[in-house]
């Protein structure tokens, strides 16, 4: 995103248009996909200074706006793959939907679920393959690598929407998800028919 402020003066960003793609730390001052007009900018390129949404002039980190003003990927619905089985023990496979027609996947657990997964792999009693080790003093343990799970303390359709909504905003979502065409899934269909 600096290589398009680079090319252009710090006098000729003043007046341009810029879209939030990350709402940073403050609440209630960005809203991602908005675009706001640059008011000015930091010397090393490092902040721009605009008005946000509290209607103050503020500075806010380069990196949380795309500086040529293009269309934000925004998310607009969360599919639950199946049911909630136990709100605060389960985990549950989400389809994500975004505003230019891509879809990402990610797992949406909790931590009661985690400690249920790891204590059912020490129940072999015997180190086996690579998620249950044994340190020098014999000590056994079990480890998991999950990548694109997020915890939540409890769950619900609308804590899961508001979860990843909230690291939607944060620029924080693509990380922890994956593409739906890396792994075998059908679109889910629309149960708005379904009434």
């Amino acid at each position: 995103m600096l290589d398009a402020y680079q090319e252009l003066g710090m006098d000729e960003w003043v007046g341009n248009w810029v879209t939030c793609v990350r709402t940073g730390n403050r609440p209630g001052t960005l809203t991602k996909g908005k675009k706001y007009q640059v008011l000015k900018v930091k010397p090393d390129g490092s902040c721009l200074r605009l008005k946000g949404d509290n209607d103050r002039h503020q500075w806010y980190q380069t990196s949380n706006f795309d500086l040529t003003g293009g269309t934000a990927v925004l998310l607009e619905k969360v599919h639950l793959q199946y049911p909630i089985s136990n709100p605060l023990d389960d985990l549950i496979e989400v389809n994500l939907e975004f505003s230019d027609g891509s879809w990402r996947w990610c797992y949406c657990a909790t931590p009661q679920y985690l400690v249920r997964l790891l204590a059912s792999k020490m129940e072999v009693g015997r180190p086996t393959g690579d998620e249950v080790l044994q340190t020098s003093t014999g000590q056994l343990f079990s480890h998991l690598y999950i990548p694109e799970v997020i915890f939540l303390s409890s769950l619900s359709e609308e804590a899961i929407w508001l979860t990843l909504k909230y690291m939607d905003n944060q620029g924080e979502l693509q990380a922890a998800s994956k593409p739906c065409n890396e792994v075998d899934w059908e679109e889910p269909e629309d149960s708005s028919d379904d009434a």
